[in-house]
């Protein structure tokens, strides 16, 4: 087979950018300019390979920012966090925008993932991700490729332990002890070991009943007693435990805000009157009240005899 020689000529174009002159490298080679362009868009409009250098947040005409992103979510929760990308040169960029995701992320993506950035405008992305069945650490890269290429990272915290109630308000009596339980979940598909701590607000007194640290089965809850002794009455505090896996990744707190309410005022009872009847019998000279009565005849019943008597009070 004969060798197919292509010839390829390199041009220095020379392009004017807000009064200084730039230059650009363009490959023109023996195939035809059609089929090129063609191959050109194909690949732009790829998936950008990562063999590519992303290295940078920023040059000098494009951006994407933030360039560096921290979150945390629960085990198979959600997330999202939008990034803006930046083209202040003078010229507009078609972007194709793609993420790379940790292990701890069952999956990730971009959108949109192919946008034309105008010159001198900025345009919104939004990363979105899902994460998987493990607590852990990882960073997703979310790569920008267009004229240049950008790179910015997203570090996800998968927290595998939830603790509840959360932000949960009870009332309790003033100077009492009672105990306060929090369920401590592990929502990872491997057994985990937490470490148990507990706060209380001035004025309250606690103590940890459950030992610690904390054994987990896989998908497994636990529950954790605090004692708590409270305050006056009038008061309120907060009482909080935290669970954070002996491996270091991930944690999360439960609290509940107890209120000691003030004594509720004294109740006045009315009795032996209802404000509109009363008994003349309980006053002097009937309550000087103007007073008639009237008997009626008496009938006989079962060998008694029986009247109605009515009396009228002013």
């Amino acid at each position: 087979m004969r060798a197919f020689r292509r010839l390829g000529l390199t041009l220095l174009v020379g392009l004017p950018l807000t009064g200084v002159l730039a230059w650009r490298v363009v490959n023109v080679g023996a195939a035809p300019f059609a089929a090129r362009d063609r191959a050109m868009s194909d690949q732009r409009h790829a998936v950008p390979s990562r063999t590519r250098t992303f290295n940078l947040c920023s040059t000098t005409f494009e951006s994407i920012s933030p360039c560096t992103a921290s979150a945390t979510v629960y085990v198979h929760g959600t997330g999202s966090k939008a990034f803006s990308l930046q083209n202040n040169s003078s010229f507009d960029d078609i972007m194709v925008v793609t993420c790379t995701k940790p292990g701890v992320v069952s999956s990730c993506s971009v959108t949109p993932m192919t946008d034309t950035v105008k010159a001198g405008r900025s345009k919104s992305v939004t990363l979105s991700f899902t994460a998987g069945a493990a607590g852990g650490t990882g960073v997703i890269l979310i790569d920008a490729s267009g004229n240049v290429d950008l790179e910015a990272s997203d570090t996800i915290t998968v927290n595998p332990v939830q603790v509840t109630p959360k932000d949960t308000t009870i009332a309790r009596t003033p100077d009492t002890t009672y105990t306060q339980s929090f369920s401590v979940k592990n929502l990872g598909n491997v057994a985990d070991t937490v470490n148990l701590t507990k706060t209380c607000s001035a004025g309250f007194t606690c103590t940890l009943l459950t030992s610690t640290p904390m054994a987990l089965a896989a998908s497994g809850t636990g529950t954790a007693n605090v004692s708590v002794t409270t305050s006056g009455e009038g008061t309120s505090g907060t009482v909080t435990l935290s669970a954070i896996p002996t491996h270091g990744v991930g944690g999360d707190t439960g609290t509940v805000n107890v209120n000691i309410p003030m004594p509720l005022a004294p109740t006045v009872s009315t009795l032996p009157h209802n404000g509109y009847n009363r008994s003349t019998a309980l006053c002097a000279g009937n309550c000087f009240n103007v007073t008639a009565g009237y008997t009626t005849p008496a009938y006989t019943s079962l060998d008694v005899p029986r009247s109605v008597s009515l009396v009228y009070s002013s």
